[in-house]
């Protein structure tokens, strides 16, 4: 069962964020993974728990055990249970993460176990902006691979993991089409607004 998760301060992200810190502090574990992910984003339909959803999916070519998906937008809900599926869209059993995240905030950080190869489905909602409203999100990857007995290949029972991105999920697909120039307009628009508002 998938939750949304209104606000209520959690630390998820900061822990994770401080999680990786730890790792790459750690002696051999500070390699970058050698394996890629790639994704999107889409407009979701909005609903009582997402007001202006953003859907996610991505997929790796190797196995991880957490991800933080880091957002240039404020986001204020997003599910806590993620599931993932295979390219014929049947459910993995033995794959999912668990999410937490501080908000409003920037991103959520997720926990879990992931095979390769499977299909990451989820969901975020803006905070107070629209999905096709520029400047429009664009969310930043990052995941942590599970480390792997050298000798075995095995999965090895105390996994630290290495990081692996940031890996860029794009603009909302489904948008009307718009330029780069123009969201950038846009952004520079947004920073006058604030400047202004705080001079007030």
């Amino acid at each position: 069962m998938q939750i949304a998760v209104k606000p209520r301060p959690r630390a998820g992200v900061a822990l994770l964020g401080l999680v990786i810190a730890v790792v790459l502090m750690i002696p051999g574990a500070a390699s970058a993974a050698t394996f890629g992910c790639s994704g999107h984003i889409n407009p979701g339909t909005p609903s009582e728990d997402y007001e202006n959803p953003i859907t996610y999916k991505f997929a790796c070519a190797g196995r991880i055990v957490g991800y933080m998906l880091v957002t240039d937008r404020e986001i204020d809900a997003f599910e806590t249970e993620i599931t993932v599926h295979d390219p014929a869209g049947a459910l993995i059993q033995a794959d999912g993460f668990a999410c937490e995240g501080d908000f409003p905030g920037f991103g959520v950080g997720c926990m879990g176990t992931y095979g390769a190869n499977g299909v990451v489905t989820g969901t975020i909602s803006l905070s107070e902006r629209k999905p096709c409203e520029e400047p429009r999100v664009d969310p930043k990857l990052v995941v942590v691979a599970e480390s792997l007995d050298v000798n075995t290949g095995q999965p090895l029972k105390s996994s630290n993991g290495s990081m692996a991105g940031p890996f860029d999920l794009g603009r909302p697909r489904g948008c009307p089409k718009s330029s780069v120039l123009g969201g950038l307009l846009a952004e520079i628009a947004l920073m006058r607004a604030e400047i202004r508002s705080a001079k007030s």
